[in-house]
This record gives structure tokens, sequence and C-alpha cells, in this order.
């Protein structure tokens, strides 16, 4: 196994561009809470063009001789899943001081070169850092129109919760009025918003994307209200998807309110199922991978790489808002 050694630029800069710096890459679009609980849309470059259909007519009906097709009973709907071009661009100074660093680590951890590199140890916090972006961008982002050509990602795309909130305007969506949640109200709210879905998300099940905020509120007002109450977490995986919440009491406990880190502070609510939040971005083409510079001592390692999101469907009792979005 490689020994934790001195590394000559060229050789960083080699480690940059091979898998293992293309696994960072990976990583930091994969590896964060809601990447992991949405659905996930890979080597999207530009606009992906998605579909769902619509049963507008019965399809069962009495039997006679006559042929006759029902032209209209699907409806297919296309959605756009667009994302915005981004960039990230890191300058490192590699000295005695970093290298001697990089090896404490390494022995720290019980661990050799070949377990981590270099590139791998100098991108942790960056790497970190961009999750913690992307995820408060892709449920808070609002595009804005100035600072074209400059804005950070909270800025330069809209994320679930300005989708969510626009659908409603739209009346794409149901928007349910709960005012302010509290500790005292909060089991309240969540119920009044879960009645307002159709029937059909209803019996298939859904999630109430929530902050942590509102989530505590709810668990506090239910201990006041039902102190047996079960305040256990279940995991919901799907398609792609994997998740934390609670079910709420109401129907037949295929619905959960889950918090989201990256739904902010407040008290909005977002009512939808998982495989209908979609998440695209590239990881792995040409365009995204790393463009490392060697300029005097430093080290410029620039990625670029395209990141979006959208609602897939955006209908009355199958998409539900509060009036706090």
């Amino acid at each position: 196994m490689a020994e934790a050694v001195s590394i000559p630029s060229a050789d960083l800069v080699q480690e940059f561009l091979t898998d293992q710096g293309q696994e960072v890459i990976k990583r930091m679009f994969m590896d964060f809470r809601s990447a992991r609980m949405v659905r996930k849309f890979a080597g999207v470059t530009d606009k992906l063009i998605l579909a769902r259909q619509d049963i507008t007519a019965s399809l069962i009906k009495e039997w006679n001789s006559t042929l006759g097709f029902t032209n209209d009973a699907l409806e297919v709907t296309s959605v756009n899943l667009e994302v915005a071009r981004m960039k990230t661009e890191l300058k490192f100074v590699i000295g005695d001081d970093t290298l001697h660093a990089y090896k404490a680590y390494l022995k720290g951890a019980g661990l050799v070169s070949d377990d981590m590199g270099l590139v791998e140890y100098l991108l942790q916090d960056p790497i970190s850092a961009q999750q913690e972006e992307l995820e408060n961008a892709i449920w808070q982002g609002v595009e804005l129109g100035s600072g074209i050509g400059t804005r950070p990602l909270m800025d330069r795309i809209n994320g679930y919760r300005e989708i969510a909130r626009l659908a409603g305007v739209a009346g794409n969506a149901t928007v349910v009025t709960t005012g302010a949640i509290t500790s005292a109200n909060a089991v309240d709210k969540v119920e009044d918003f879960y009645k307002a879905a159709h029937k059909t998300m209803k019996d298939r099940g859904f999630m109430i994307f929530c902050s942590y905020a509102t989530f505590e509120n709810y668990q506090l007002q239910m201990l006041s209200k039902h102190s047996n109450a079960d305040m256990m977490l279940k995991t919901i995986t799907g398609a792609g998807y994997s998740l934390e919440g609670m079910a709420i009491r109401l129907g037949a406990g295929r619905t959960f309110l889950v918090p989201v880190p990256g739904m902010g502070d407040d008290d909005a609510l977002i009512g939808s199922r998982p495989e209908f939040l979609a998440y695209g971005f590239d990881y792995e083409s040409e365009w995204t991978n790393w463009d490392v510079q060697k300029h005097g001592w430093e080290t410029w390692a620039l990625n670029k790489f395209p990141v979006g999101v959208q609602i897939l469907l955006q209908k009355e009792g199958f998409l539900l808002v509060n009036d706090q979005l």
C-alpha cells in the first residue's frame, strides 16, 4: 500500500484528473440529505424533457361489437428539468505544513494515502460547504434577474419552495391556509394540511416536507396532546430515494412529516411524493472534469457543473403548499 509521502505538484494535478478526483465531484452531488430524498437525474447538461400521463376519461366501458377508441383518454404533459451552469474555483498553496497535516490526519485515522488521496483531503471542507449550499439552494433558491454572471447558486435557480409557491399562484397546487405554526398548534395545522390532499394521494401516501423548527413544534404538541404517542422516526425507501419521517396519525399511516435542513427555519409546508421532486446534475462528463493549473506556488482547481430542480407533478390535490412559503 502507498505511503503518505510528499507529492510533487505534477502528481497532484494528475490526482485531480483521476477517478479519485471524479469521485470527489460525485460525492458533492450525491452525498447530502436532500440528494438522498428525491429523484435524481444524472447527466443533465442543459434541459431534460420529462412527461407525465393523466387519465382524462373512463377506460372501462360496457362491451359492444363496435370498436371505438377514446382518443383523449391519455393526456401527456411535458415537464422541463432545466439546469443552470455553475462553477467552483479553489486555490491551494501546498507547503510542508499542508503535507505534514495530511500525514497526521492519515495516521490518526488509521489510513494510508491509498485510502484517501491528498486531493480528497484538501477538498473535505470545500465539498462539505458546497453540499450545504446545494442543500439550501435546491429548497430555498429564488432566481434573481439582477447580478447575472456573478449570482451564487441560491440566486441562480428556483428551488422546490419557489416552484411550489408559483404552482400555487398559478392554480397548479392546493394552497392551504395554516397561518403561523407553533408548539401549541403544529399537530392541528399539519392534519389540516393533510386533509386537503386528493383521496388518491392519501391512499398512496405522501411526504409533508417541513423545517426542523416546525418538526420540533409538531413533536412538542404531540407529546402534549398524546403523551403515549409513538414518536419514532421511520425510514421510507423507494425507487432512488431514502428518507426519515414521522407518520401522521390521520389516514392509513402512509403519510409522513419529514424534516429537511434545506427548508430553512420558518413554517412552510410542501406536500408531494419524493419521486415528483426531481434533481438534475452532471458529474461525469468532460465538461465537469477538474481544470487544474499551476501558478508558481499556487495550484488552481476549477470545476464547472450544471444543477437544477423541478417538481414533476404540479396539480391540485397532488401538490400541496401552505400560505407560509
